[in-house]
């Protein structure tokens, strides 16, 4: 008996396989994969007919430009990078918007101890223009605040606090005194890190309240007062805002 061998030739047009889909019956492009890829070997970009694609070397990151064309490019990162923090967000902001505090010589009341997450007392004054909402996308985070304003006094020693508010709380205060003389004025420097925050939207806020101003005498925060030794420009109020996370 013998074997035969059929041989079977068929005609397949060239377009019947122009876009493959892996797990998915609609692709979209050349090669569309719903899944996951496991990759054991180089990736190599812009190859021709006529040559291979290049693999990159060691430390090379995927780029793309305006072309739609990938390639691979050295960033130059320093060492350690991925172990340290990486800055995801920057934010500047500044106002000559800023408080005035008629004074009302009740310290007994006002010139009390703060605690951190107390809500905004009715004596607090926020300087609106600099809120500042963020986004946190990773667990491991920090948060920089650096604020800096002038406070002016119309004559009298006066005695204030400035804080910076987390989601409406207090999150970090510091206390501060001007002292007596028509128009003295001292700078406020606030520096603040919040550290670990919860993932997702948050507002910083700065406030300052009156503490022992006696009356008659006029505490102004973040614009002048008498502005034969201080005008706008000297007295604005300005913030940076740093993200920082872990990659």
């Amino acid at each position: 008996m013998k074997n035969k061998i059929l041989i079977f030739l068929v005609a397949i047009s060239p377009n019947l396989f122009s876009q493959i889909g892996v797990g998915t019956t609609k692709p979209h492009t050349d090669l569309d994969i719903n899944g996951a890829t496991n990759v054991s070997k180089e990736i190599k970009f812009n190859g021709t007919d006529a040559k291979i694609g290049a693999a990159g070397k060691p430390g090379d990151l995927i780029s793309g430009n305006g072309l739609n064309n990938n390639f691979w490019k050295n960033f130059d990162l320093p060492e350690g990078f991925l172990e340290g923090m990486v800055l995801t967000g920057s934010f500047v902001n500044s106002t000559f918007n800023g408080v005035s505090f008629p004074g009302t010589n009740n310290s007994t009341v006002l010139a009390v101890p703060y605690t951190k997450g107390q809500a905004m007392a009715s004596n607090w004054k926020e300087l609106s223009d600099l809120n500042q909402k963020i986004k946190i996308a990773k667990s491991v985070n920090l948060v920089t605040v650096s604020i800096q304003t002038l406070i002016q006094t119309s004559n009298q020693n006066g005695s204030f606090a400035c804080g910076i508010y987390l989601d409406d709380k207090l999150d970090f205060v510091r206390l501060g005194t001007v002292n007596t003389g028509v128009g003295n004025y001292r700078t406020l420097n606030l520096n603040a890190t919040l550290s670990n925050m919860s993932l997702g939207e948050h507002t910083i806020k700065f406030a300052c309240a009156e503490r022992n101003i006696p009356t008659n005498t006029t505490l102004n925060i973040g614009k002048p007062i008498i502005s034969a030794n201080l005008n706008n420009e000297m007295a604005k109020t300005s913030s940076v805002i740093l993200v920082l996370e872990k990659p």
